[in-house]
């Protein structure tokens, strides 16, 4: 009997193509995920009033403000989680980035831009 075997596991390294190395992953920062999120590996963030992490989405008022990486995290109401963003200086795979649902292609290169203002790039995947 051949059995069938789906591998869901995302790798930080199936979205993000290179980032400064060095002490402490310099492109990297911890945050804090908000109340009522459910982040996936590769999801374009941004940050609320209190400088928690949300996704960006067309109900986000501020701009993308980096990408989430790691296991998916689902926070349920009044409860938050610890996190990791890529805050700067690194390189995604085109395609790879993960968005809300609603998120329109324009908001997408929106997000994009402001995610190259932070110098985090797209570059080609293979």
């Amino acid at each position: 009997m051949v059995q069938t075997v789906t591998d869901s596991h995302s790798a930080v390294s199936d979205v993000i193509a290179w980032e400064v190395e060095g002490n402490h992953r310099p492109s990297r920062k911890n945050v804090t995920i908000a109340a009522s999120q459910s982040l996936v590996n590769g999801q374009v963030i941004a940050f609320d009033g209190s400088g928690n992490v949300i996704k960006f989405s067309v109900q986000a008022t501020n701009a993308a403000a980096g990408i989430y990486i790691g296991d998916s995290v689902v926070t349920g109401s009044g409860q938050t989680a610890p996190g990791v963003i890529i805050a700067r200086d690194a390189r995604f795979a085109e395609g790879k980035l993960a968005y809300a649902s609603g998120v329109s292609a324009g908001e997408k290169t929106n997000a994009v831009t402001a995610l190259a203002a932070l110098n985090i790039l797209p570059v080609r995947s293979a």
